[in-house]
């Protein structure tokens, strides 16, 4: 949950937030958690000041409230799954990749899962689609598109229009990720029919981050599952992060 800040309202100096971090009221779910008249007392503010800082939170990250009509509507017209175009992939699926949902693909290093998400992102772009490749290794090769492309017999001309399509991006840090996905999130930055989001790869990004004492790594972790759960939902889109599953090789097998 995000740590309390003066941005949230301007009663919130830094000296009353020293005041609350002495109290244990660190982050916003601690300042709702706890008693209006406690916290008054501990800041000096009026109770009227602290239930509007209340207010001003909950309109800022409670969810929208969506009638049962609305969902329904959503439900029956909306559709649920991106195919992937791969029919036996699409059949163990249930219809494909579900749309406004984070999914996970994982595997050893080397299976195939880069691949599989340049086929996905091909799949979306043939659909006139926009596809965000979210490049965290820095290794992603326009190449092997083609190659694909060429595979499938297309034109030059279509393969130019679905390569435009595949919005390539590089990301080498935890808080460059969040700061381009607060950005999708509202609005900063616009695709035309986003249908995909490929982070490819999460593990890239967290390995810079283990052993952390202070907690960092599992900051980023939540902030950007939030974040990743909230475009999928909003927009609409499906959303998928590529993880590298490990072996724990133990030693006293091999003696």
């Amino acid at each position: 949950m995000e740590k309390l800040n003066s941005t949230i309202h301007s009663s919130l100096s830094t000296v009353l937030l020293k005041k609350m971090t002495k109290n244990c009221i660190n982050t916003i779910a601690d300042f709702l958690k706890e008693d209006v008249e406690k916290i008054s007392i501990i800041t000096k503010l009026e109770v009227a000041c602290v239930l509007d800082i209340r207010d001003i939170i909950f309109k800022k990250y409670s969810a929208p409230s969506i009638s049962g009509t609305t969902l329904r509507t959503r439900f029956l017209t909306e559709k649920s799954y991106l195919e992937t175009g791969i029919k036996r992939l699409d059949t163990i699926l249930n219809g494909g990749i579900p749309i406004g949902f984070l999914t996970e693909v994982c595997g050893l290093a080397g299976s195939g899962k880069s691949q599989l998400c340049m086929q996905l992102a091909i799949n979306s772009a043939k659909l006139s689609n926009s596809v965000i490749y979210i490049d965290t290794k820095g290794d992603f090769s326009a190449v092997r598109i083609q190659k694909i492309l060429e595979a499938h017999g297309l034109s030059h001309k279509e393969m130019a229009i679905i390569m435009l399509n595949i919005n390539i991006v590089q990301i080498f840090s935890m808080n460059d990720l969040i700061c381009l996905l607060e950005s999708i999130k509202t609005k900063k930055i616009v695709f035309d029919c986003l249908s995909l989001v490929i982070l490819d790869s999460l593990p890239c990004l967290m390995f810079q981050h283990f052993g952390d004492n202070n907690k960092i790594g599992l900051k980023f972790l939540n902030i950007f599952v939030n974040l990743a759960r909230c475009i999928s939902n909003e927009l609409r889109t499906c959303f998928i992060c590529v993880n590298i599953e490990t072996r724990w090789v133990d030693q006293e097998r091999g003696r």
